[in-house]
């Protein structure tokens, strides 16, 4: 009885804190209420992971189902539950971003690791992103224009003209920084980009340090860690337009989505500003809306038509399955405070602080 008690507080436990990370962060980014069913099917996937995980251990120990390995016993857990959050959310496979967010991780588990491989990425990432948002906005997902638009410190106006320019040939610099010369753009733009930067991650790490456990977190890293990203963000934002300031006058060449593609990826070096350990997850979210735009580029021109939502169900499925057999792969914040996986269980090892969502490092 007391093992079936703890189990279900787990349980419910699990439920609590899947709904509460994606019910808080979207109510506070949209500002109102919104996102319950999404939250509620995040909930039941997190909370029915662990109660599915639990069954089967205790069937293992009693001897009534194969004695599979621990990883396998994640991953079919993991299908399990993602089932039941489908049937909760019933429009959680239509959304492209999701599937494609699931497949870049589920692929990630099966790839070599290549040294700079994230920083390549986001490179590449930034190049198709850059050039999509300012020739072919259209083909972006509307969250992601939304914060480019934001962090683009210019006006909707100029960002107008950039993106229905068509043709003759356009003096960019004159329409984004008209009077200033290069270097004192560049220099303004830093400082009031930080100053957008820093309000965008401090909100976010204050929850995770105040959801942390750890005894010797501390808030002066925490201070450090929110000024280094706001320093990544800062400067992939900002070489994003200072690559233009280079290449067009040196090149005399037309602004164009071929010519905006060829010198934007310089946007992805930033990355190396970054922590190590969350150069991966910067990899995997600039190249989630990356391919989704160019699904919804092909899409549109009628190579590609819409995939049956069960495709679309069975991918997601598929993809966490991967993701959790791998689950140590995965970042310590989903693994061990939503999921309650018990790393030294399955891998054997000690405790490392490095992958734990509670040390001061990971935050």
């Amino acid at each position: 009885r007391r093992t079936a008690r703890k189990e279900l507080i787990s349980a419910l436990e699990g439920f609590t804190k899947g709904f509460c990370v994606s019910f808080i962060p979207t109510c506070l980014l949209k500002r109102r209420v919104t996102g319950i069913r999404r939250a509620l099917a995040l909930g039941t996937f997190c909370g029915g992971f662990r109660a599915v995980t639990s069954l089967m251990t205790e069937l293992k120990r009693r001897k009534q189902m194969p004695d599979l390995s621990e990883r396998l016993q994640l991953a079919i857990s993991s299908a399990i539950s993602m089932t039941a959050a489908l049937v909760v959310d019933g429009e959680l496979h239509l959304s492209s971003i999701l599937v494609n967010w699931f497949l870049v991780r589920g692929i990630r588990t099966v790839t070599p690791e290549v040294p700079y491989g994230a920083t390549i990425i986001v490179c590449i990432a930034a190049s198709q992103l850059i050039s999509t948002w300012l020739q072919a906005p259209d083909e972006l997902h509307p969250s992601y224009i939304k914060f480019m638009n934001f962090h683009s410190g210019q006006t909707i106006d100029t960002l107008r003209i950039l993106q229905n320019h068509r043709g003759d040939k356009l003096d960019v610099c004159s329409i984004t920084h008209p009077g200033k010369s290069h270097l004192m753009y560049n220099v303004e733009y830093f400082i009031s980009e930080l100053k957008r930067a820093i309000p965008t991650y401090l909100p976010l790490y204050l929850i995770f340090y105040a959801l942390s456990k750890h005894k010797n977190k501390s808030i002066i890293q925490l201070m450090l860690n929110v000024l280094r990203s706001s320093i990544f963000l800062t400067t992939i934002c900002g070489l994003g337009w200072a690559s233009g300031c280079v290449y067009y006058p040196l090149t005399g060449r037309n602004f164009t989505r071929t010519n905006l593609f060829s010198h934007s990826w310089v946007a992805g070096l930033a990355t190396l500003i970054e922590r190590p350990n969350r150069r991966k997850e910067l990899a995997a979210y600039g190249i989630t809306y990356a391919i989704d735009s160019v699904y919804t580029y092909l899409r549109k021109r009628g190579y590609l038509g819409h995939p049956p939502a069960w495709v679309s169900g069975a991918l997601m499925v598929i993809s966490l399955a991967m993701m959790m057999y791998r689950f140590d792969l995965q970042p310590g914040f989903i693994t061990k405070w939503l999921l309650n996986i018990d790393k030294d269980k399955v891998l054997g090892i000690k405790k490392d602080d490095e992958d734990d969502v509670s040390s001061p490092r990971q935050l």
